[in-house]
Formats: structure tokens, C-alpha cells, sequence
């Protein structure tokens, strides 16, 4: 196991987040979770089972200065139909669905009760949700775009979500708990704790944080952007990471935080406002870059980690492996990793999921017959992670 018996358990990153009114405790995390993890598991199931096919289209996006092809589709009928582009060319193939899709609205989330499962020690984090209609550049747009893929490639390639996201605790009945302590690496070599966290298919922020880093900072489609990996390195007491695509302006760099159950990629102004203070702090907050003009080297070997977890003995599941490793029994485990709501989070959305955007060129000609929507993540195409 990553973890010997003497290392302290309890070190699983994130916040110390109460969320505590001093009214009544929180229950035992065991009866939580025996609570909450039956519905989530099935809600789900039923937002997967959602996901649709979308027509794909040619010339949506009239724009030959496009930085890379992209795919058009169009969802809806009538006054509500929207674009969605996908990089025409995939970084990496094999995982991504491209005829289904889940969407992530608000509306959609709700009808499927995926946001019901809350915790009484944790203060959900949510940002502001009004539908508003953003101008972007075509380069804008497709910057977006591979933002979109990246965070759908995380997604397939850590189907048990992060480990200190109830949402995800629950939907796995803790099994995204354990994997992402076992996958843990400290703060490193971003590539390192990438890999470690598709052999487990698990992690926490700094893990998925440092998968999106790794993954557009590969991409050759983006050689000429700046990517950041950002940190709390002056000691706000966010203690968070996330990826970020920067723009010709501050205003124009796009959040990437997969790490959030149903994350979509955003401009700052449209993200949480733990981004925009982690964002504010500067230099003092880049813990790794990508400079503009530059592709990394492939540190990070995809399918090497998919062969490596391929190793990993499923049966009994990892979390019984866990916990007989370190000694604890069930529930002395749910304790020390959930109890009284530490070091966990209720961070649903990683921005506003219901912004749409109008491409227009320097003109201020319109270059798109619908809205563009990024809400919308593909499946993956190998199977979910048993739960």
C-alpha cells in the first residue's frame, strides 16, 4: 500500500470545513453515509443514463481562423437550441464518447437529484447561477473547448471522483475516499501524482488538478497559451489547486477544475470566488507553468497508467483492501476520514454551468447561429467504475 501503517491516516488533502452552527453534531459518518449513499449511487446512474446523442453539424462555427478544428453539434429545438464544439481532432483517443452527452445545468442536475446528497458539517460552496449570455473571440471559444475536453478526460479517467467531495463519497459509498488516499502523492511532480491517480481513479484537488495540468499541458493545440497550475501558496486557507488557461488578459483566463463533481470550464469572472482569490495572489500561487510557445514533454503516459491500474486487484474492493492494510474496521475508518465533516467539501460546480457565449470577430460580426454552451461532458467510452 502507497500508505504504511505508521503514517498518520488522517492527512487526507483539503480544508478543515466545519460548516458546524454548534446547534447539534453531525451523525456518525457511517450512518451518513448509510443514509445518503443509496439515492446518490441511483441519482447517478439516472444523470448517466441521461445522456444523449446530439446532431452534429457543419459550418455552425463560420470561422476559418479557428487556432484548431472544431466539431459542431447542436442541442434543443427552436429558441432554445445551443452550440456545442468539440476539438475536431482528439488528444487522446480511446476515451471520450463523441455522440453522448451529459448535461450539466442546474436543471438537469436537479431533475436527477444528483445535488440532494448533503452533509451537516459541510457549507456547500456554490457560485452565482443566473444565466448570463458572455461575448467571446473564436480563440476564446476554442480555448473553452479543450478546456471541456480536459475536464472530460479527468472525469473518464477517475470515474470515483475526488475523495473529499461528499457528493462523490457518497455516489461510492466511500470508495472515491480510500482510492484517492492511496493515490495520494504529496504536492510534487505533477505528472507523478496524474499517473498515480489514474491507477487508483481517484483524487483529490492537487491529483485532478495536476491530471488537467499535465493534459492541456501536452496538448500541441494550445502551445501558444500559458497554463498555470494554481495553489493557496500564500496561505489564504483555501488550500485548493486548479489548472488554468491563461488569456490575452486576466479577465479572459479560463478556470479548469475538474475536481468539482459537475465542473464546467469558466472565465474568472464566472468562477467561485475561492478561484478569483487564489487568482489575485500572483506569482506567490503558481506552484507549476507551461510558458506560452511551448508543449511539455509527454511526462505523463496515459496508457502506461491505464496498464498499471489494470494491475490493481479489484476484488474485494479497494477500500476493504484499505482498511484491512491500515487495521481499521469500517467504521473506525469512516471516522477518521469523515468525521464531523473535516477536511471535506460541497463544492458541486466549479463555475457557473449555466453561462452561454456569442462568438463574434473583431468586427463585432456574429459567427455562430446558436449560443455556445460548455456544460455539456462527454462519456467515457470504458466502463464506469463499479460502486
Amino acid at each position: 500500500m502507497p500508505i504504511s501503517p505508521t503514517q498518520s491516516p488522517s492527512r487526507v488533502p483539503g480544508p478543515v470545513e466545519t460548516g458546524s452552527s454548534g446547534i447539534a453534531p453531525p451523525p456518525e459518518p457511517g450512518a451518513w453515509l448509510d443514509s445518503s449513499a443509496s439515492e446518490a449511487k441511483a441519482a447517478r446512474s439516472r444523470l448517466l443514463d441521461s445522456a444523449t446523442g446530439l446532431q452534429q453539424v457543419h459550418g455552425t462555427l463560420r470561422c476559418p481562423e479557428t487556432p484548431c478544428p472544431l466539431d459542431t453539434y447542436i442541442t434543443g429545438e427552436g429558441p432554445a437550441q445551443h452550440t456545442v464544439v468539440v476539438p475536431a481532432k482528439e488528444l487522446h483517443p480511446g476515451l471520450l464518447r463523441a455522440d453522448r452527452f451529459i448535461e450539466l445545468s442546474s436543471q438537469r442536475l436537479t431533475q436527477a437529484n444528483v445535488l440532494s446528497t448533503t452533509h451537516p458539517g459541510v457549507t456547500p460552496l456554490m457560485p452565482d447561477m443566473e444565466p448570463r449570455l458572455r461575448v467571446i473571440s473564436p480563440a476564446a471559444a476554442t480555448h473553452l473547448a479543450l478546456a471541456r475536453e480536459a475536464i472530460d478526460l479527468v472525469k473518464a479517467l477517475l470515474p470515483a471522483g475526488a475523495g473529499n467531495q461528499i457528493k462523490d463519497i457518497a455516489a461510492t459509498g466511500a470508495e472515491s475516499c480510500f482510492r484517492s488516499t492511496m493515490a495520494y502523492r504529496g504536492k510534487g511532480d505533477p505528472a507523478t501524482c496524474a499517473s498515480a491517480a489514474i491507477k487508483y481513479q481517484a483524487g483529490n484537488c492537487n491529483a485532478q488538478a495536476s491530471l488537467a495540468f499535465q493534459l492541456l499541458s501536452q496538448n500541441p493545440d494550445l502551445q501558444n497559451s500559458r497554463i498555470d497550475m494554481v495553489h493557496d501558496g500564500a496561505g489564504g486557507g483555501h488550500d485548493h489547486v486548479f489548472a488554468v488557461i491563461r488569456g490575452q488578459t486576466p479577465e479572459q483566463d479560463i478556470v479548469v477544475d475538474p475536481w468539482a463533481p459537475f465542473a464546467t470550464p469558466t472565465f474568472v469572472v464566472d468562477a467561485l470566488p475561492m478561484h478569483r482569490d487564489l487568482l489575485n495572489a500572483g506569482q506567490e500561487g503558481i506552484r507549476h507553468t507551461k510558458p506560452a510557445g511551448t508543449v511539455s514533454p509527454p511526462t505523463l503516459d496515459i496508457d502506461e497508467a491505464l496498464r498499471e491500474q489494470g494491475t490493481v486487484e479489484e476484488n474485494p474492493p479497494l477500500s476493504e483492501q484499505y482498511l484491512h492494510a491500515m487495521g481499521f474496521d469500517r467504521e473506525l475508518g469512516l471516522a477518521i476520514y469523515l468525521g464531523h465533516g473535516k477536511s471535506l467539501w460541497d463544492v458541486p460546480f466549479s463555475g457557473n454551468p449555466n453561462v452561454r457565449y456569442e462568438v463574434q470577430d473583431e468586427s463585432g460580426q456574429q459567427l455562430t447561429d446558436f449560443p455556445l454552451r460548455f456544460d455539456m461532458q462527454r462519456t467515457g467510452l470504458r466502463q464506469p467504475l463499479e460502486r
